[in-house]
């Protein structure tokens, strides 16, 4: 129970969501602290599992002109690796299924266990070699990547966020890393693009206005 409850709170909001407590400003939230209160009594009432939701928050960062238009040409540095702030796995998703599964040995006659033996040597070669090969991998990782507007911001995260100095659209708050944001265009004579002009997948297009009929 306790490992499920874990892993749905390491994944609210398909990842994008976090516990929260304080506002940016540092004031408790109310509404927060008693989700967090019904949460802890689960022990005696179960269906108070679902207080929770009142704590979380959304984790993003999304550039917004004046007519609450979202520009796809403003972007924003992290001074970090792109797998620090990386969704969670789980082990079964990090490892190869294919290193789990071994030979399987009916007979145990001395042939067969030579047999054993033998793949038993070989996997203890090649496991060096393996892990050597992700630590090349892990260091060979940029330490700096770019984030498109709007993206998923961890709070976190926040501490290794820069904005560019030499694009077009500027943050009017620059202290301002988390939520929406407002920006100004230092070029408005160019042509814009936006993400409602970018082409939405099937499941993205909203269904049509409800209308009634008698």
């Amino acid at each position: 129970m306790g490992y499920i409850l874990g892993l749905a709170l390491m994944g609210a909001g398909g990842g994008n969501c976090c516990l929260q407590m304080l506002t940016e400003s540092g004031d408790i939230q109310l509404k927060s602290v008693i989700g967090v209160f019904l949460f802890t009594q689960y022990w005696y009432w179960f269906p108070t599992f679902l207080g929770i939701g009142l704590a979380l928050q959304p984790t993003y960062l999304i550039g917004s002109l004046k007519d609450l238009r979202i520009p796809t040409g403003f972007e924003f540095t992290v001074n970090a690796p792109r797998s620090h702030f990386d969704y969670y796995k789980t082990k079964e998703e990090t490892k190869d299924k294919k290193k789990k599964t071994g030979p399987v040995i009916l007979s145990m006659t001395k042939r067969a266990k030579a047999r054993i033996n033998k793949k038993k040597q070989q996997i203890q070669e090649e496991t060096p070699e393996e892990e050597t090969q992700e630590k090349k991998e892990e260091v060979q990782e940029p330490k700096v990547h770019t984030l498109a507007n709007p993206s998923r911001v961890l709070r976190k995260q926040v501490k290794c966020l820069e904005f560019k100095e030499d694009q077009r659209y500027q943050v009017v708050l620059p202290s301002r890393k988390l939520g929406i944001v407002f920006l100004k265009d230092l070029r408005p004579e160019e042509d814009e693009k936006f993400t409602e002009d970018q082409p939405k997948e099937s499941w993205m297009i909203p269904p049509p206005d409800f209308v009634y009929q008698d």
